[in-house]
């Protein structure tokens, strides 16, 4: 069984576990469930989250050499199907959540179920087994975004070095799974985390692709200069906003 299909099913059965939950639990929610004007400041909180999200297109090449008679039209039609399959679980799972534990409901909703919740155990279970499963794949992106920065490196040292040495391989492999346990250790929230990690991400999406288009305008085009200035802009301005409001947050929290 792929690591794909473990993660699929995962997910479905976190979402079916919840719903099933609801019914077995039988809640009284009697407060009210209020959706108050929240303002910008919180909205600003997770821009982290939105710019990870943009980081799938990393695993986009990887994915479409496993597709069977692939064509972009062919992978156009699973990214479209996915995105909907994503939505409806994402709301399924929000509703179920809300209408089980009220406007009090845990970010992480797993932590609100009991310990001797036998549906809520395996899905904690398969939650793991997802995130294991989605593992090897990015940390084969960071492996070789790691090896293409030390062989250019190289390059302008005047240095050729073998590209997949399997030494190289070895120590990078080493290297991201020490990283990984000791943000692991170190972190108790997947939250703080992804906050930091969103808060690079909007480099990729915004700052570099703006430069781009801003180097691209020294051919004269005036769009790509004002579209990549602006892009700039909001890269710099959303990195160093994600990043000084999380640091303040982690400060002041007990």
């Amino acid at each position: 069984v792929s690591t794909q299909s473990t993660g699929v099913f995962a997910v479905f059965y976190i979402v079916a576990a919840t719903i099933a939950d609801f019914y077995k639990l039988k809640p009284h929610v009697t407060e009210e469930i209020m959706f108050p004007d929240i303002g910008m400041m919180p909205i600003m909180q997770f821009l982290p989250v939105f710019t990870l999200g943009f980081q799938c297109h990393m695993t986009s090449v990887p994915l479409y050499y496993e597709l069977n008679n692939r064509s972009v039209k062919r992978y156009s039609f699973v990214i479209l199907i996915a995105s909907f399959l994503v939505f409806i679980l994402y709301m399924l799972m929000g509703v179920y959540g809300l209408k089980t534990f009220g406007p009090d409901v845990n970010p992480d909703i797993l932590l609100d179920y009991e310990a001797k919740d036998e549906l809520m155990t395996i899905a904690r279970v398969c939650l793991s087994g997802s995130i294991i499963g989605c593992y090897p794949i990015f940390a084969y992106l960071g492996r070789g975004a790691f090896e293409d920065t030390v062989i250019q490196v190289a390059d302008k040292a005047g240095r050729q070095l073998e590209r997949n040495s399997e030494l190289r391989r070895a120590l990078t492999l080493l290297i991201w799974h020490a990283l990984a346990i000791g943000v692991a250790l170190i972190t108790a929230s997947l939250g703080k985390v992804l906050a930091f990690v969103g808060s690079i991400a909007a480099l990729f999406m915004l700052f570099f692709p703006g430069y781009m288009l801003w180097i691209e305008s020294k051919n004269g085009n005036i769009g790509y200069k004002v579209s990549g200035s602006i892009m700039m802009f909001l890269g710099i301005f959303t990195f160093l906003w994600t990043i000084g409001f999380n640091a303040y947050s982690i400060y002041k929290s007990p």
